[in-house]
C-alpha cells in the first residue's frame, strides 16, 4: 500500500493501523508538518524506537 493511500484511508475512517514492536502496540496516525506535508507516525508508546521504520519490508503479493 502506498503511503498516500494509507493516509487517505486513515483520514476517511476506512482503515486503522497499528504496529507491534518490543512487546508494545502503537496506533498509526496521520501527522502534518507546518508546511502541509502529511506523513504516517506512531502514537506515543513505551519505546523510543521508530516502530514504522523498524518493520521489515514485505513482498507486494505477500502483504495482507
Amino acid at each position: 500500500m502506498r503511503e498516500k493511500d494509507a493516509i487517505n484511508g486513515i483520514e476517511t475512517g476506512k482503515w486503522n493501523f497499528y504496529v507491534v514492536g518490543g512487546g508494545e502496540t502503537a496506533d498509526v496516525f496521520v501527522w502534518q508538518t507546518p508546511q502541509g506535508h502529511k506523513y504516517l507516525r506512531t502514537g506515543h508508546d513505551m519505546t523510543i524506537a521508530d516502530n514504522l521504520l523498524g518493520l521489515p519490508e514485505c513482498p507486494i503479493n505477500g502483504c495482507r
